[in-house]
């Protein structure tokens, strides 16, 4: 979910922080940069930093200490903010003071029965819940670092309420660290690419978003927000335009996304090969490399990194000059260049008036893993089958 990287803990806390907890074992494949900071404070500042591995994978064995394995994090999770909350080990502080929404999370996960959770977490025996819970409420200065691969969204949450019921969130070298499937998958977020968003990562139902949209596009924000999976499902979806991603081509199941294109009458693909997606599309439009086309990207800690092009691109029109062209088009004329969106994406920035409270969020189960592999992009696709096929 797109809340999960606020206040993420910087990078650069990691060497102050007491002790790291990984959860799952991948970090090193997925996440190399934050693995090799994990790793350097590890071994030059001795920071103690223990793995949750899931269940039959120790990888990181030879590295760092075990916790032991879990069968399913997102009962794993639940199990241990049930335990802290039956046993009234809750930041009552922290939680009055900076949190929103404590009573009902907490009702709700009371009303769940402890031994199922612990059951369905898939761990040896309680001892691995309450040990973990007692060990990382001791620590000072802990931080949990975790792939979106690796966890649900639900499960993520439920990381996020442990964070706020112990206390440790927001602060110096304590908290969260959320590492995304791909380098710009916050951006894509934060120009509100979810129904629930608005641009500049603004939740689409707040006062603020609502003022924006009327201000900068003179238009209502909408009073209903679709869930894009159920329109796609019911064949709702008349026309799509697919930006370099391939959905046909990395879909793991069938739920409707790997063929999403047949009900929809006309559908546009920009890319830079011509992936399963880009064959069954009515209108495919060459896109120009990142090198060949400059840009930024945002990171997992809300950093936006800008970067020039390297390159002549070999397509005529850059993408943003394609996709400028095709609003004028349409008849929408306000942006002439990549200047102007800038311009535009500046003013959707939110603005911070006071201290935000934090907010718990229930669950009630596990959700569904990724839909997609290689994160449905056809680039990232043809890259690990060549690097794995190098060493068969």
């Amino acid at each position: 979910y797109a809340e999960n990287v606020i206040d993420n803990v910087p990078f650069n806390n990691i060497q102050d922080a007491s002790k790291v907890y990984l959860i799952g074992d991948n970090i090193f494949k997925k996440n190399a940069v934050a693995g090799f900071k994990i790793q350097n404070a590890h071994h030059l500042n001795k920071i103690d930093v223990a793995v949750l591995n899931p269940k039959g994978s120790n990888m990181l064995s030879h590295k760092y200490n075990s916790m032991g394995e879990v069968g399913n994090f997102y009962w794993f999770f639940k199990a241990a903010n049930h335990y802290m909350l039956s046993n009234g080990l809750e930041n009552d502080m922290f939680i009055s003071g900076r949190t929103e929404g404590f009573e009902d999370y907490k009702k709700a996960v009371l009303a769940e029965d402890y031994q199922m959770l612990i059951e369905k977490a898939g761990v040896c025996c309680v001892a691995t819940v309450e040990s973990f819970v007692k060990e990382y409420l001791h620590e000072i200065d802990s931080i949990l670092v975790y792939s979106e691969e690796v966890l649900t969204a639900e499960a993520a949450r439920e990381v996020y309420n442990l964070a706020l019921i112990s206390g440790k969130f927001g602060k110096t070298a304590s908290g969260i660290i959320a590492l995304k499937e791909k380098n710009n998958s916050q951006g894509v977020f934060d120009m509100g690419a979810q129904p629930n968003l608005a641009a500049g990562g603004l939740k689409i139902d707040s006062q603020e978003a609502q003022d924006k949209i009327k201000a900068i596009w003179d238009i209502d924000a909408p009073a209903q927000i679709n869930n894009i999976k159920d329109l796609v499902k019911g064949g709702k979806i008349k026309n799509g335009f697919f930006f370099g991603e391939d959905p046909v081509g990395s879909a793991k199941h069938d739920v409707s996304e790997g063929n999403c294109m047949d009900s929809m009458e006309f559908t546009v693909v920009q890319d830079y090969f011509m992936t399963e997606t880009a064959q069954l599309a009515n209108l495919v439009l060459p896109a120009s490399t990142p090198v060949e086309t400059g840009g930024s990207y945002t990171n997992t800690q809300r950093f936006i990194q800008q970067f020039e092009a390297s390159f002549t691109p070999k397509v005529e029109k850059i993408n943003p000059v394609q996709l400028i062209d095709l609003l004028a088009k349409f008849g929408l004329n306000g942006l002439s260049d990549v200047n102007d969106v800038n311009a535009e994406m500046i003013k959707f920035f939110p603005t911070k008036s006071g201290e935000n409270k934090y907010q718990f969020v229930a669950t009630t189960n596990e959700g569904e893993p990724a839909v997609f592999a290689f994160m449905a992009d056809h680039l990232i696709k043809r890259y690990m089958k060549e690097f794995k096929s190098a060493f068969e």
